[in-house]
């Protein structure tokens, strides 16, 4: 056995029996079951506070009387409160930028202008140049000056809006609460359609449902509408008393009474499908703040530390339950738009926001996609910084909690697999203890009274909570550098090499001098010769495809009623986002037969709209009198021209002869077998279904 996995070893025996006690063995020796300790029957997992005691003292308990149980509960109180008392380092697999390899940076050769032209629409505005910003790049426009009208465009808003959703998306979670408190059905009463909640079940005894007992009502998740609703399902009453007890309409306890009704405009209720609606603005939550930070050109690090949030409609009634404010809204609209909102000071931005507590709701999984996110550090296991740390003689176990009511557990040593990746999670995750994943905050924990730890030690410095530990990531190095990573990686289909660093701390160094600007960010990326080196080629993602191609074709490709790129690419993946981005890098045969399908039915449709217009109103075949005639001699270089400066941004002058000549025998052969339409659809068909397409 190695020095350090003795070591190793022995520092296991010495924090706590505990941590082998997870074992079954172990409870055997002791001629015990797993129960005695652990509150799953076969072991593992949280302990009970006999498993506690004997975490704290390496012994079973013999007086389990009452009293002996008090003294129990006190020796594990002070023990937990020893335990932690101590503010555990966050640690990560992490090299300062100094330290760094600098290799030297490889001779650049500079792409067309045309063909960087294509390349800063597709990353800053998610689609294709207009022939218009063609010929004016023709006629002398500068680079720069597009890149400053790409930067102020909506489609830049909405291009970098999924940019951050999908730098911050869930990939795994749950929703963890019910849309609002009580769910409405649709029935009849008197020959008409009526609401009425599911909770109350005597309405049709007490005659509340008689026609001249219904109360007209528009629903918070469609003021447009007026539905019919059962008396006390309408009901304003704020209070009800329930076996002697007064309870608040706008909690749990009130709707679980099946006395409370929906309240004004049915805000205590839901409608099926409005659950979905009001996930997708959880998931949009994230995004809007990052956007607003990013539009209002405010320091990016407020991404971090911000005091307010994002709220839109559907989330105004269902955060509201949460808040406890669902009642005292005013004007409940789902319908209502994003605005901003304020928040006490203990919040800190995303980390906080209400969808990324809820999502990942426990503190490894927030505090793995907080290293990710914003460290940009992926959790894997780590053995050099576990021996490391065993070789400095600290312990390893960090007391962690699944939510402020729960007791604490330091049990993440009883395997070196197991703490290898604890190492890095568990001290990031302690900044959150105090927030349960509705995003309410604690000061103590409510079963014991104990005080809630949230004290970690940031790069040298102890920082307290979640809005402490947000400012310090805000002002770090570590997080400018993974912005800076992060776009880099946006618009250049990688993370930095080292032939790269010299870039990156020059790209660092002007994001900061800017004062965290990030639209200066991407700017400054944008004018470096990497991002405008004939070597900077990448592959056309589903929304660029989605965007680029239905604004080029005038179609937006649908099979059925759903988006054609959705039902593709589902079929070649899923579209769970990590699946998509590794199918985007190492595209398959799957993958180029979804681009070729898109071309060929958006061109098939293209072609057939091109028909109905006026030939001075045609986007493409403007130089034909109609699709279905013969083009005349040079007509069909003339419409190539048009094709090629909407779909690829390239002058047909800049086409080798070569590949016009296999584009004119393809229109030729097409056309000469099922005419000219059909061979119009050909060549569109393979220009939009090219590499050159889908490289750029």
């Amino acid at each position: 056995m190695s020095a350090r996995i003795w070591l190793f070893v022995v520092m296991v025996a010495v924090v706590g029996a505990s941590e082998a006690a997870a074992h079954k063995r172990y409870a055997r020796q002791l001629g015990v079951k797993c129960k005695e300790c652990h509150e799953s029957p076969e072991g593992g997992g949280p302990r009970h506070l006999i498993g506690q005691y004997y975490q704290a003292t390496g012994e079973l308990p013999l007086d389990r009387s009452p009293q002996g149980m008090k003294l129990i509960e006190s020796t594990v109180d002070r023990w937990l409160l020893e335990q932690l008392s101590k503010p555990p380092p966050i640690r990560w697999g992490h090299t300062a930028l100094a330290a760094l390899p600098e290799l030297p940076t490889p001779t650049h050769t500079p792409a067309p202008d045309h063909a960087v032209l294509r390349r800063l629409s597709l990353d800053l505005r998610g689609t294709a140049p207009t022939e218009k910003e063609v010929k004016l790049l023709q006629e002398g426009k500068p680079l720069d000056a597009f890149v400053d009208e790409f930067i102020e465009s909506k489609d830049f808003d909405s291009t970098f809006f999924l940019y951050h959703k999908d730098i911050i998306r869930p990939r795994t979670g749950i929703f963890s609460t019910p849309i609002s408190f009580s769910r409405v059905s649709r029935g009849s009463a008197g020959g008409r359609e009526v609401w009425r909640s599911e909770r109350i079940r005597t309405e049709a005894q007490d005659g509340d449902c008689d026609a001249d007992k219904l109360v007209p009502v528009s629903p918070w998740w469609d003021r447009k509408l007026t539905v019919q609703v059962c008396r006390r399902s309408a009901s304003t009453a704020p209070t009800v008393v329930v076996k002697g007890k007064t309870l608040r309409c706008d909690t749990d306890a009130g709707q679980q009474s099946g006395q409370c009704g929906c309240g004004p405009h049915l805000v205590h209720c839901y409608t099926d499908g409005i659950r979905d609606e009001v996930i997708k603005s959880m998931k949009d939550e994230m995004a809007q703040l990052a956007m607003t930070v990013v539009k209002e050109r405010r320091p990016y690090s407020e991404v971090l530390t911000a005091d307010w949030t994002m709220l839109d409609g559907k989330l105004e009634v269902f955060y509201g339950k949460v808040w406890e404010t669902q009642s005292k809204i005013e004007d409940p609209d789902a319908s209502k738009p994003w605005r901003k909102i304020e928040r006490d000071p203990r919040h800190s931005g995303v980390l906080s926001s209400p969808a990324m507590l809820n999502f990942f709701y426990n503190g490894r999984r927030w505090a793995e996609r907080t290293l990710e996110a914003f460290f940009c550090h992926e959790t894997t296991p780590d053995f050099d910084l576990l021996d490391e740390t065993v070789d400095g003689g600290e312990s390893v176990a960090i007391a962690y909690r699944d939510s402020p009511d729960l007791t604490p557990t330091m049990n993440v040593t009883q395997g070196r697999a197991c703490a290898a990746c604890h190492l890095q999670l568990d001290a990031v995750a302690r900044v959150k203890d105090r927030w349960d994943y509705f995003g309410r905050y604690y000061d103590v924990m409510p079963t014991r009274g104990l005080p809630i730890p949230e004290d970690v030690v940031f790069e040298g410095q102890t920082v307290s909570g979640m809005d402490g530990f947000g400012r310090a990531l805000a002002s770090s190095e570590t997080f400018h550098d993974c912005v800076v990573n992060q776009v880099w990686q946006h618009m250049t289909g990688h993370r930095f090499t080292s032939s790269e660093t010299a870039t990156r701390k020059a790209l660092l160094a002007q994001f900061r001098q800017a004062d965290l600007d990030f639209k200066s960010l991407v700017k400054a990326v944008a004018q470096t010769p990497q991002y405008r080196s004939m070597e900077n080629l990448k592959l056309m993602k589903r929304e660029q495809y989605l965007r680029a191609m239905g604004r080029a074709t005038d179609v937006a490709w649908k099979v059925g009623k759903t988006p054609g790129w959705d039902v593709y690419y589902d079929k070649v993946g899923g579209m769970d986002y990590r699946k998509i981005e590794q199918r985007d890098i190492r595209p398959g045969v799957g993958h180029s037969l979804v681009q070729f399908k898109g071309a060929a039915e958006s061109c098939d449709e293209f072609v057939n709209r091109e028909a109905k217009r006026a030939r001075k109103e045609r986007l493409w075949l403007s130089t034909v009198d109609s699709p279905e005639d013969a083009p005349a001699p040079g007509a069909f270089d003339e419409a190539m021209q048009r094709l090629y400066a909407r779909a690829v941004s390239r002058p047909w002058s800049d086409v080798p002869e070569a590949e016009r000549q296999i584009l004119r025998d393809l229109f030729a052969r097409v056309s000469g077998t099922h005419g000219p339409a059909d061979g119009w659809r050909a060549v569109c068909t393979a220009v939009f279904g090219s590499a050159d397409y889908a490289l750029y």
